[in-house]
């Protein structure tokens, strides 16, 4: 048995003993130096400058290796202003797996290389140092190996300066077709002017599969995180290298949307309420290729805000964007800048006209051209300016000429629905504008309480109007010059809280007659009309209210005037009559003096005015009525008198009155 083990083991001992003898005659008596002039002649061949400075060492055990200092390499390119340059390169092999023919190249690196390319086209630079590449157990038989990558880049137009550092397993076939990236770890931070210097610091973790021959890649795995900011992917790529194609997941998330700002050295976003722009999340499935990119099954969400649908692009010189999303409930409010001081002290003082029209542009010609396609967006809630929208639609396409077709834009607002459509030629100079827009009756009383943040609105009541206007212009100014069109409101009830319309005349009558309108009229520091119908056209971004007229209980409205929106100013004349009925108890209280006369208001002023102190009686045309009623009242005597003088003479008031009816009224 002893003898058994003898031989065996010198049988395996022998095998070693001659490697060990070979490698340590090779290390002995071979000079790898004597070689350096022989592959600088081969890589001349292939147009590549080697130059190998120092001398070349051997290493033996555990590695056999060889060791060089200094060398450069030159390939046949325009792109280098000067060759690539090592301080050292360390190739070191496994001596024991050599026993049973695995080749493993152990500790090998490539130390200290710089390179410097140039842009022949801007002549800037981009500089290369410090690159360092560091492989341990290579074995391309069998196993995954360790390789780290470190270099720092640097540019010269604009400053910048990268840093990487990247701990990777990787493995290779025998063919060196297929690659697998097992792990990937590591930092990439940029610093430059266009960040202002701050150090922007990238930590990635990948893992991927790379088919040379199929031209596929598998990204299994893929993190990419900068401060608040965080990217999570699984891709596939088809035909890489001839006609590329990726499918795959995405997620995005941002944790704290102004912190992420701020790190990035950017002004936050500053907000009426200082608890939004926290949160953004996206979750999609990516679709691409060289005619299309699309986003499926998107899940977006802003805060408490979420959205859902697809987006998609068609590629070419201009992308034509196809996007369809659904929302549920968005407060725009809370997104708004905080008030300033001159919000929170009011508006302007009365009687002091408005800011005229703005020659600044307020319509985005250039904008909207550049993002043709077909927009279709759905939102259950809007909250704007504290008003209640619901089931709100936009729905709208922009043709790559930048002709827009506004189909719906509408909502659910105050038990009522606003409707409009229409179109905008933006490749025009001056694009031609035209507008559709009604709205069912709606409660204003609401309304105006949520608008105002008041418990006093000064209108309630309902209303509804339709219109039809064209325009063109991109200016505020050229817009509101160039106007035209109809305008058609009615309303079954309206009270105007803020404007007594009957206050002011009330006063005029009592010192003009010593006199009172009669109870039912007064009604405190409001005007109360039932069938309000108005009719009005637009010229030149003047309103003409050619119709008014509106009812209330002993009372009949008349009024016409204009609104003009580019002075900002209105002057309108209203006649409030009392009519001779005596169908309503409570009307037939009036007295016989008032009936039938227009009683002249009139309101002007601008628009900025306090509406309390916009209307008032009439003075120029109050003359006219007061003469009115000084010949009735005139007339009124004259026919008292006779009344009791033919009284005398023909006795009973029936048959007086019959004689005298109408004849001076």
């Amino acid at each position: 048995m002893k003898k058994a083990i003898k031989i065996v083991s010198a049988l395996i001992l022998i095998p070693v003993l001659l490697v060990v003898i070979g490698i340590t005659g090779l290390v002995l008596f071979v000079d790898p130096n004597d070689y350096k002039a022989e592959l600088e002649r081969m890589a001349a061949e292939r147009n590549i400058v080697l130059n190998i400075e120092g001398d070349i060492e051997w290493s033996f055990f555990p590695r056999l290796g060889l060791r060089t200092g200094k060398l450069s390499v030159l390939p046949d390119t325009d792109a280098l202003n000067a060759p690539v340059g090592f301080e050292s390169m360390d190739i070191a092999i496994k001596v024991m797996p050599l026993l049973s023919g695995e080749l493993i190249a152990d500790h090998s690196q490539i130390h200290g290389g710089h390179a410097s390319i140039v842009d022949k086209h801007t002549g800037n630079t981009t500089t290369v140092e410090k690159l360092t590449l560091t492989g341990r157990g290579i074995n391309l038989k069998t196993s995954a190996f360790p390789l780290n990558i470190a270099f720092k880049l640097h540019t010269t137009v604009p400053e910048q300066h990268i840093d990487v550092s990247l701990d990777t397993s990787l493995s290779l076939d025998n063919t060196l077709q297929k690659i697998r990236l097992i792990s990937s770890e590591g930092v990439i931070s940029y610093q430059g002017e266009p960040t202002n210097n701050i150090v922007y610091p990238l930590n990635i973790k990948a893992a991927a599969d790379v088919d040379l021959g199929a031209q596929t890649v598998a990204i299994n795995e893929l993190v990419l995180k900068l401060f608040e900011f965080t990217a999570n992917g699984k891709f596939t790529v088809k035909a890489f290298q001839t006609n590329p194609a990726v499918n795959g997941n995405l997620e995005l998330s941002i944790d704290g949307i102004n912190t992420l700002l701020k790190n990035l050295g950017q002004a936050p976003i500053e907000t009426s309420d200082s608890t939004v722009m926290q949160t953004f999340k996206l979750n999609t499935l990516v679709q691409a290729n060289s005619k299309k990119a699309a986003l499926n099954n998107i899940e977006l969400k802003l805060d408490d805000t979420t959205f859902t649908g697809d987006i998609s692009a068609e590629l070419g010189e201009v992308p034509y964007l196809i996007i369809k999303l659904a929302g549920d409930s968005l407060n725009a409010d809370r997104y708004l800048p905080p008030a300033t001081d001159n919000e929170n002290q009011g508006t302007q003082a009365a009687s002091e006209p408005a800011a005229s029209p703005s020659n600044e542009p307020l319509i985005p010609v250039e904008q909207v051209t550049a993002l043709p396609g077909q927009y279709s967006i759905t939102l259950e809630q809007l909250i704007v300016s504290n008003l209640k929208l619901t089931n709100n639609v936009f729905n709208t396409n922009i043709s790559p000429q930048g002709m827009v077709s506004l189909n719906s834009l509408a909502t659910d607002l105050y038990q009522g629905r606003f409707n409009a459509s229409g179109t905008l030629d933006a490749a025009q100079a001056q694009p031609p504008l035209t507008l559709k827009a009604a709205l069912s009756p709606i409660q204003l009383e609401p309304l105006l309480m949520d608008l105002t943040e008041s418990e006093q609105p000064y209108a309630s009541g309902n209303f509804k109007f339709s219109s039809n206007i064209t325009t063109k212009g991109v200016t505020e100014a050229d817009i509101l010059q160039n106007l035209n069109g109809q305008l058609d409101f009615n309303s079954t009830s309206l009270t105007l809280n803020e404007i007594d319309m009957t206050g002011e005349l009330n006063d005029a009558l009592a010192e003009l007659l010593r006199m009172e309108l009669p109870g039912l009229m007064n009604s405190g520091d409001k005007t109360v009309m039932e069938n309000v119908v108005g009719q009005s056209t637009i010229t030149n971004g003047v309103v003409n209210n050619t119709v008014l007229s509106a009812t209330s209980l002993c009372t009949a409205f008349n009024g016409n005037g204009q609104f003009d929106l580019n002075q900002q100013s209105l002057l309108y004349n209203m006649d409030l009559v009392f009519p001779s009925t005596d169908t309503n108890a409570a009307c037939a209280e009036i007295n016989t003096r008032l009936k039938d006369v227009p009683w002249p208001v009139q309101c002007r002023g601008f628009f900025s005015d306090d509406p309390a102190s916009l209307c008032g009686v009439n003075q120029k045309r109050m003359s006219q009525t007061v003469e009115k009623i000084v010949k009735k009242e005139a007339g009124r005597k004259v026919e008292k008198k006779l009344e009791e003088t033919l009284k005398d003479k023909i006795g009973g008031d029936d048959e007086v009155k019959n004689l005298l009816k109408g004849l001076f009224n």
